[in-house]
């Protein structure tokens, strides 16, 4: 074009990076190589049009520019036409009309690849007109393609969260202010469903029969893709934030102690991000968010199953506040948790101490029985107990007493197996003391079914988005809660570790049962110092401290990213349900609960 002036463009708007087309991936780190060059061209032609672009005067007419550069796409730029100029204020002649137009529109078309652009230019975000040449605008996708170059290559997942990183750690340290445990998260749930709500998701509440759960939903059609949030607390883990020695801010409060209020706000994030994305790239298919109650007694996804809530979704990703980078790959146990009882006879502890049969007796025997027990099971094995009820005066021959045993193991049928010996030894125990035994279910849910395709989704992300950037005061608070605790002082965790079998846990949830009727991949992301617990004071004082929102920041990147990959791609998800069809042949899903049973704490 030599020393012709530039295109015609309006001065940039000042858009904001949300509203930068969110593709999950951009095209210079596709998987095709192909892709990858087309996407290093686009962005040579966003950086192209960024240097033709000039500010109008305020007359309404453009400021002459310099002369550009060579055009990135091959050959030279289109020159500029004598409709180009611009018309007089006023001149709504045909003429004039598409002056104005070819002045907000740089039309500026690469030789052939038009249609391997266009797929570039969807995973970029950036608009093409139906049947008609591929565009770059001048104006509001001139700001959208400076922000892509500002964003160096980052999706605009990311953008949106790095933009609204401070309202998501508001949401977490509120619901971690609330703290409430499992079906008392009024205010909790209350709090993700009235957000999501005013970001447009269609919100059910009271699923499964509780109050607490809902199920979030936007979009429509194929695939649906869902995310599970939770934000019960524990009883008893009331913490001060960001405290290295115990120091409840309420004794025997509950607390955050499994980090739900990051976990669920987490969820949240990534759903609202993915939603953009799908808005601004125009994307079919369905975003749901399940608003799961009562994790901690492993029954509140259990009630929405039984409810249909999950029945038309297609894969559903979760995560959890870990130590370690990682993906799960579905290493949890199966658990279930019971209720043992025994009826005896009150009497006399002095005066007819002959005439009473003490329950409390035959809840002792019975715990020395499952005492010994623990020699003769698998070593994945555990058991667990506390007494609920051991009667209430000591002069008084206790008629009724009660205990709670929660078994695990790395499969369901080994629990099971277990529980048969378990009602033995109630039922002699009570023989043994003339009692009566009476031994209840709970909740149980099974071992988690991997999904191996899932699961490298999300790898993908977590490699691409890289561990929580900690600095040395997150180290310093670490090691301080690792010496205060007794364990190595290593600190946090600062790597991502590759994908493979066996990552995972001995803990048990009751995304286990999820996973039983629709693929899903579990992340888990560093949020307290290494070698530290959940279900302990620490990571109450680390969910609501710098540390832990820098893990559930990370969570929200990785799974943002991963809803619009589904979304996507398609055959991934085809893959994913392929691989759970084939998990689960021959296992259809029988719910652990009875048909009538009701949601209650226990």
């Amino acid at each position: 074009m030599g020393g012709s002036a530039a295109p015609r463009c309006h001065r940039l708007p000042a858009a904001p990076a949300t509203h930068v087309g969110a593709g999950t991936v951009l095209a210079l780190r596709s998987r095709s190589p192909g892709a990858a060059a087309r996407g290093s061209r686009i962005l040579a032609t966003a950086r192209h049009t960024l240097e033709l672009a000039v500010p109008l005067g305020r007359d309404g007419r453009s400021r002459r520019a310099t002369a550009p550069p060579t055009w990135p796409l091959g050959g030279n730029p289109p020159r500029r036409r004598r409709s180009d100029r611009t018309p007089p204020p006023g001149d709504r002649s045909r003429s004039a009309r598409r002056a104005r137009t070819l002045r907000d529109t740089a039309r500026h078309r690469a030789p052939g690849d038009g249609a391997g652009r266009d797929r570039v230019t969807r995973r970029l975000g950036i608009g093409a007109l139906p049947g008609g040449p591929r565009i770059l605008y001048s104006a509001g996708m001139t700001a959208a393609i400076a922000a892509l170059l500002v964003a160096a290559g980052t999706p605009a997942t990311d953008a949106y969260l790095d933009q609204t990183r401070t309202r998501w750690e508001q949401v977490a340290r509120q619901i971690w202010e609330f703290s409430e445990p499992a079906l008392q998260e009024t205010k909790s749930a209350g709090m993700m469903a009235d957000l999501l709500e005013k970001e447009d998701f269609k919100i059910a509440r009271n699923v499964g029969g509780m109050p607490t759960a809902f199920v979030a939903t936007a979009g429509s059609g194929s695939p649906v893709v869902g995310i599970l949030a939770e934000y019960d607390a524990l009883p008893g883990l009331s913490q001060q934030a960001g405290e290295a020695k115990k120091d409840p801010r309420t004794p025997d409060a509950p607390g955050h102690g499994c980090g739900h209020n990051l976990l669920g706000t987490s969820a949240v994030a990534a759903a609202v991000a993915a939603n953009q994305a799908r808005i601004s790239q125009k994307l079919p298919g369905t975003i749901k968010v399940f608003g799961t109650p009562a994790e901690e007694i492993l029954i509140g996804k259990t009630f929405m199953i039984m409810a249909g809530a999950f029945k038309d979704t297609d894969v559903v990703l979760s995560w959890h506040p870990d130590d370690k980078n990682q993906i799960s790959n579905g290493t949890r146990l199966a658990l279930t948790a019971t209720e043992v009882e025994f009826f005896g006879k009150t009497a006399h502890a002095a005066a007819s101490p002959w005439l009473g049969r003490s329950a409390l007796d035959a809840l002792e025997l019975f715990e020395h029985a499952m005492s010994l027990m623990r020699e003769h099971i698998q070593p994945t094995a555990r058991i667990h107990r506390v007494i609920k009820d051991g009667g209430k005066v000591a002069n008084v021959i206790p008629d009724y007493s009660k205990v709670q045993v929660w078994l695990r193991d790395k499969n369901i049928a080994s629990v099971e197996e277990m529980i048969g010996r378990m009602r033995k030894a109630a039922d002699g125990a009570a023989l043994g003391t003339e009692t009566r035994a009476k031994v209840s279910v709970l909740a149980s849910v099974r071992d988690p079914v991997s999904n191996a395709v899932l699961g490298k989704v999300m790898q993908t992300e977590l490699d691409r988005v890289g561990p929580p950037r900690f600095d040395d005061k997150d180290q310093t608070f670490a090691k301080a809660l690792q010496k205060e605790i007794g364990v190595p002082q290593a600190g946090l965790a600062t790597e991502v570790i590759p994908f493979g079998p066996g990552h995972g846990s001995t803990a048990s949830s009751d995304i286990g049962e999820v996973s039983a009727v629709v693929p899903l991949a579990e992340l888990n992301v560093a949020a307290r110092p290494l070698g530290t617990a959940s279900h302990h004071w620490s990571q109450t004082s680390c969910a609501a401290h710098p540390l832990g929102f820098k893990g559930m920041h990370v969570a929200a990147k990785v799974l943002g990213a991963s809803l619009v990959d589904l979304l996507t791609e398609p055959q991934a998800v085809a893959q994913a349900k392929q691989e759970f069809a084939k998990s689960t042949q021959g296992k259809p899903y029988v719910s652990p609960l009875a048909a009538d049973a009701k949601p209650q704490v226990f």
